[in-house]
């Protein structure tokens, strides 16, 4: 459960200690839905509903307007796929009793529903869009297991089929270093799979390499080059293995907490592994969420504010959304995290009493005239006060001022003094920033076509009083 943040002096004042975060609910309670965007449009489709009735419900979502309203899928289904790309989000395969290939595809620009079906109908498959194509690979059909890839082209509108290295049911599919990415699942022989195939669509053509260990009732997120996939049953369940799909180098992280049926997904260079369940007849929910970012190759948590397994999770316009899935019930909340806004810079800040780097986020409105900037910084020493500073200058200068950390800007900067925070209990401080009248001397005012830095600095006791400095965001605003 997320805290809240004493009221302090400044702008922000009695908000949530994580008020990047905010909520909203779908039409129904369901768990097991697939969740996937494009444009302006996210949709959260089908999955278990009431009474474990398998539903055929699709909440839409549209974050030029930040509302839901609702629709149905030509057919009800669970272990269904959905992926989008340019201008098209596809909802394919699945079983509602028997197995199905029945493909919805929402046209985005224009609103409008058609469908398709694939050749080949599979249950706990995989979809990622990318390059102009939308892949539906592996899963369990009617001569079992499953190696059959179908591939969509947007352009032409025609599809082709091709084959991963192994066939294999609950894979998971993401989108990194512009390729399509499958991981884990079960092979024929009931094991865990450790493969993962690798689909270029400039050449289209696949590579495959092995993770450690094999996966399945995992998840997964793309986040620049790299491909993150987590949990999941056995000696998976509180480790993440890192992906560059360029290098083929793997990396193993443990993670915060160990799970089955977490959800994943990125935003603002960064990779959230979020909620789950500890497994096992009286499994708990898990409220954890793992991050990476891609930028330091650093890790940090945080936590949803109801701990859930199942969910659907999708990110659009810098929008990150965690919807329903199953506590001791299921579910309706959406818990949304942004728009999160700029680039990490000057990453990964040097290492605090905390024993982890201080992090930034910069949420809100890039446009000058909505004037809707909040900064937060994370991971922090406890019961710690500080402030965030701003220039239109990058730097990189270590032990600034005797300091532990690093300063990453230099020029004219101003200091937020009059928004002095504490880092309470949880390490976490935030304030609402008036881009109209930024502090002196950087001031006055955010100008369209401007880029800011924005830092924090604050005190630690690492091991005597000290300060140190979190990394800092990059704001292009409009």
């Amino acid at each position: 459960m997320r805290p809240v943040l004493a009221i302090a002096s400044g702008l922000l004042l009695a908000q949530s200690a994580q008020a990047q975060w905010t909520t909203d609910n779908l039409s129904s309670d369901r768990r097991e839905m697939v969740a996937a965007s494009a444009g302006d449009i996210a949709v959260f489709a089908g999955g278990r509903g009431a009474a474990n009735s398998i539903s055929d419900i699709v909440d839409i979502y549209d974050a030029s307007t930040g509302t839901f309203t609702a629709t149905t899928l030509s057919s009800p289904r669970r272990q269904h796929a959905a992926a989008g790309e340019g201008n098209l989000i596809m909802i394919g395969g699945g079983r509602n009793g028997a197995l199905t290939g029945d493909i919805d595809i929402l046209d985005v620009t224009t609103g409008t529903w058609t469908f398709d079906a694939l050749a080949v109908p599979r249950a706990n498959l995989a979809a990622v869009g990318v390059g102009g194509k939308i892949l539906f690979a592996g899963g369990r059909g009617t001569a079992g297991r499953s190696d059959v890839v179908e591939i969509y082209d947007i352009a032409t509108g025609t599809w082709t089929q091709d084959t991963l290295s192994q066939p294999r049911a609950g894979l998971i599919g993401v989108a990194a270093g512009g390729r399509a990415v499958f991981a884990g699942g079960l092979r024929l022989d009931n094991q865990r799979s450790r493969r993962v195939d690798i689909y270029d669509p400039v050449t289209g053509t696949w590579t495959d390499l092995d993770l450690p260990i094999g996966r399945n009732l995992h998840t997964g997120a793309g986040v620049g080059d790299f491909a993150i996939f987590a949990c999941g049953e056995g000696s998976g369940a509180s480790t993440a293995n890192v992906v560059n799909v360029l290098t083929g180098t793997v990396s193993t992280q443990v993670l915060s907490a160990g799970r089955i049926s977490p959800a994943g997904t990125s935003v603002g260079g960064r990779a959230f592994i979020a909620g789950g369940n500890t497994g096992g007849f009286f499994g708990q929910p898990v409220d954890a969420i793992d991050i990476f970012d891609a930028a330091s190759g650093t890790w940090s948590v945080d936590e949803l504010d109801t701990g859930r397994s199942e969910m659907g999770a999708t990110t659009v316009r810098n929008i990150a959304m965690f919807g329903a899935g199953f506590a001791f019930s299921r579910s309706t909340l959406v818990e949304i995290l942004g728009p999160v806004l700029g680039e990490p810079s000057c990453s990964p800040a040097v290492t605090n009493s905390s024993g982890q780097g201080a992090s930034l986020y910069a949420v809100g409105s890039s446009v000058v005239a909505d004037d809707d900037l909040q900064l937060f910084a994370r991971n922090l020493p406890t019961d710690q006060f500080g402030y965030f500073i701003t220039s239109m200058t990058a730097a990189n200068i270590p032990m600034a001022g005797g300091s532990q950390g690093t300063l990453c800007m230099a020029g004219t900067t101003g200091r937020f003094v009059d928004q002095i925070q504490n880092s309470g209990s949880d390490g976490i401080f935030g304030i609402a920033v008036d881009v109209n009248n930024l502090p002196a001397p950087a001031g006055p005012a955010i100008l369209a076509g401007d880029t800011w830095f924005f830092q924090a600095w604050f005190r630690d006791n690492n091991p005597g009083p000290v300060s140190n400095f979190t990394e800092a965001i990059a704001v292009t605003f409009e």
